[in-house]
């Protein structure tokens, strides 16, 4: 449902040699994220390609959850409708986000957020939101608090035939 609350269309979290190909997909939050927690492995050597997606949120996303490395993640052929953000990188927990290429990309941000960034880039430390998540004493990181971490790097991003309208 494109006005459902967290309703992301595919989560990858800490994956490796993973393929996402021919999909079409229509969310109100992420259409295809990537994603690393405190306790997963980092992502690496993915690959999204030949996708047509619809959202209110972000189209392509990697980070916002960023506990862990991303690299090695190509994005290619895609189509976004509608989104807020077409590409999104959001470094918040002080990995590495590298060797992440996007080619062939076309898309819209006129999902009707008052601001609409067609491509978005952001390195920032924090405090540990896991912590705000985890309300189940029987959790391994309940309780957990954890100092803002250092900003993270995000090199060796390429984009390539880019095309999108806001």
């Amino acid at each position: 449902d494109l006005f459902g609350p967290n309703c992301d269309g595919i989560d990858l979290t800490g994956v490796h040699d993973c393929t996402v190909s021919d999909c079409i997909i229509r969310a109100g939050d992420d259409a295809i994220s990537l994603k690393t927690t405190i306790d997963s492995r980092s992502c690496e050597y993915v690959t999204v390609t030949n996708c047509v997606l619809e959202t209110n949120c972000s189209g392509l996303r990697v980070g916002h959850e960023s506990a862990q490395d991303f690299r090695h993640c190509v994005f290619s052929n895609c189509v976004i409708k509608r989104s807020s953000r077409v590409i999104d990188m959001v470094n918040l927990q002080g990995c590495t986000m590298e060797h992440i290429s996007f080619s062939n990309i076309s898309g819209t941000t006129n999902c009707g957020w008052p601001i609409n960034r067609p491509i978005q880039i952001q390195v920032t430390a924090i405090e540990d939101h896991y912590e705000d998540l985890v309300h189940f004493e029987s959790h391994p990181r309940y309780g957990a608090h954890h100092k803002p971490a250092h900003p993270g790097t995000v090199r060796h991003v390429t984009f390539c035939d880019i095309d999108l309208v806001t």
